[in-house]
């Protein structure tokens, strides 16, 4: 007797199988859905791209997390994406330079992304997302926008208790870039840990860093850069508690990991109960004329954190006789036809 041996897969990736397909598209589909309902049209970008252009600009937060691969049709490499918000920027830039372009573009995305090492808890390599990106002119508007339209979604998938985490990429810089490098490096070092005994004596803004690292809103006596951050970050905050009474607040002002191409206000989505995170978004530059806005939902988690998922359609198992009119007529109504293989045996496939 010969033993059959399933085949291993690399690590990190995995076969999905029914019913987390089926819940992928009704998640999928219920966000791209309420995207369009804001406008956003939905772009399909390639998986992979020449490594050149893939890993150029904002994609270069990447490039040692991609995976690359030599194309034979051209002789050069090409790179398979990590994440779908550098090419949505490609798209745009190249839209917004165009003639009859328009001062606004809105775009969504869906799809999968392949990384050479895991990120956080998850040991997952291959990853599926989702999101919207606004680029034009930086404005209160746009992160109002991508805010509600993210706290929307996640609503229509049954999330109604929902922690937003701000925080603001480039304050530190804001705050200290005439410092010496050395002194940067102390700086920061403790700011991250939060350690406050260990920030120096006499280190500019010491009084408004300690406030702000204990979570209160201070912006006298700032330079004018990291004011406006922190007047941006409290209207976007009183806008959406008007919107989304039941959303919690969150400020970590100084939290720059995973934020490394953004520019100002960010944010993070949590699920209140598991505090898993489930989206994250913000600004960033594109050049000196063009900004962006957007977030990045984790589709994978959203199918494990998503109530309002649907039940499986009925299903009916039909006989071998059962006219072709009969059996349409059941799928019109949307109910799953099983069709018997043999004259009186009905068959049915499973996955365990």
């Amino acid at each position: 007797m010969t033993l059959y041996t399933a085949p291993l897969l690399p690590s990190g990736l995995q076969d999905s199988l029914t019913p987390a397909t089926e819940y992928d598209r009704h998640v999928t589909n219920k966000l791209l859905d309420r995207f369009t309902l804001f406008g956003y049209a939905q772009v399909a970008p390639p998986l992979m791209e020449f490594e050149d252009t893939l890993l150029s600009g904002k994609g270069a937060a990447h490039q040692y997390n991609s995976f690359r691969v030599m194309d034979n049709a051209s002789q050069r490499m090409m790179a398979v994406r990590a994440d779908i918000t550098p090419q949505i920027e490609r798209i745009a830039r190249s839209r917004l330079h165009q003639k009859d372009a328009p001062s606004v573009l809105r775009l969504s995305y869906a799809g999968q992304v392949l990384r050479v090492a895991p990120s956080g808890l998850s040991p997952k390599r291959q990853l599926r997302q989702a999101g919207i990106e606004m680029i034009g002119q930086r404005s209160h508007i746009s992160s109002l926008e991508v805010l509600t339209a993210a706290l929307e979604s996640l609503e229509l998938l049954g999330l109604n208790q929902l922690v937003v985490s701000f925080s603001l990429a480039g304050l530190f810089e804001a705050l200290f870039h005439h410092c010496l490098p050395a002194s940067q490096a102390i700086i920061h070092k403790a700011i991250i840990h939060k350690d406050m005994g260990s920030l120096p004596e006499a280190m500019p803004y010491k009084q408004q860093t300690l406030d702000l690292l204990h979570g209160t809103v201070v912006t006298d006596g700032l330079p004018a850069s990291a004011q406006e951050m922190i007047n941006h970050m409290c209207e976007l905050q009183k806008e959406i508690q008007q919107r989304f009474a039941h959303v919690t607040f969150l400020y970590d002002p100084f939290d720059s990991l995973g934020f490394d191409y953004h520019e100002g206000v960010c944010f993070t989505l949590l699920d209140c109960a598991t505090r898993q995170e489930l989206a994250r978004g913000g600004n960033y530059r594109l050049d000196h004329h063009i900004s962006g806005c957007g977030v990045t939902f984790y589709v994978d988690r959203l199918i494990d954190t998503a109530l309002n998922i649907p039940p499986s359609p009925p299903m009916q198992h039909l006989s071998a006789t059962t006219s072709y009119a009969q059996g349409k007529a059941w799928r019109d109504e949307g109910t799953v036809t099983i069709h018997a293989t043999q004259p009186t045996l009905a068959s049915r496939v499973t996955f365990e």
